[in-house]
């Protein structure tokens, strides 16, 4: 039984981290600046998570789970002698009102939308999105690896950001409507 208990708690810790993932690794982003490093945070946060099992706050797990990435991020900061890129404590802390008013509210929802959308996506622009956002390629070398110039890039990133936003809302659209 005891097995079947800890089994349980590691899966829980593991749906209600990776419900957040979008959330997360932008918030360790915002912090340390670096996709590689931020993705590092919540790898670290997932298993700080799955550790904690059966202890996870049950209402506040959103709050929770982001001190574990802020922390992290600090810490890892701090081991390469970085300052924060973007947000420093005292932002991040005024920010947390807004984030708990999120927690919860249709993240689920919002990422199936997305996953959705990316998938009707052509290959050319599901690529252009993984070089950018996974490979972490940026101006000139994102530009060399699709052929294009470097402010092509940019306008046919921005074309698929758009046509991403509109399916989104068009698809949480319809599932109000069938709600």
């Amino acid at each position: 039984m005891e097995t079947r208990d800890r089994r349980q708690s590691t899966e829980r810790a593991v749906r209600l981290t990776m419900e957040r993932r979008t959330a997360l690794l932008a918030y360790a982003r915002a912090i340390v600046g670096d996709y590689s490093l931020a993705e590092d945070i919540f790898q670290e946060a997932l298993v700080v998570a799955v550790e904690k099992g059966g202890e996870l706050p049950e209402q506040d797990f959103g709050r929770w789970v982001r001190e574990v990435v802020r922390r992290t991020a600090f810490d890892a900061l701090k081991k390469q002698q970085r300052r924060p890129r973007l947000l420093d404590p005292e932002v991040l802390a005024a920010l947390e009102p807004a984030w708990e008013e999120l927690d919860g509210r249709g993240s689920r929802d919002t990422g199936a939308a997305l996953r959705g959308c990316i998938e009707k996506l052509s290959a050319k622009a599901r690529q252009f999105l993984a070089d950018r956002y996974e490979n972490d390629l940026t101006g000139q070398k994102l530009a060399e690896r699709m052929g294009l110039t470097v402010k092509s890039a940019y306008a046919t990133l921005t074309r698929i950001h758009r046509a991403l936003e509109a399916c989104v809302r068009q698809s949480l659209l319809e599932q109000e409507g069938r709600a």
